[in-house]
């Protein structure tokens, strides 16, 4: 059953459900990039939280491990 837009996204399998495009942000140098759900869970699986996720990605212009994943308000269509 898909999620009701009030439900809150904690983990990746929350943003496969709800079919929800992810961002990931920089807090070293402000780059942002929007992801698919499937890229972050094939790195850990689904079960692992955004900020786990935000853990195991690194920057493409900075090169920094310290970033923010949180849902973007673009819904998806397929698998991605």
């Amino acid at each position: 059953m898909p999620r009701g837009p009030s439900q809150p996204i904690v983990y990746l399998v929350d943003a496969l459900e709800a079919r929800r495009m992810l961002w990931l942000f920089c807090m070293a140098c402000g780059h942002s990039h929007r992801t698919h759900p499937h890229t972050l869970a094939r790195r850990g699986g689904g079960l692992q939280t955004l900020e786990q996720a935000a853990g195991k990605c690194r920057c493409r212009r900075c090169g920094s491990r310290d970033a923010m994943v949180f849902p973007s308000r673009m819904n998806f269509d397929g698998r991605g």
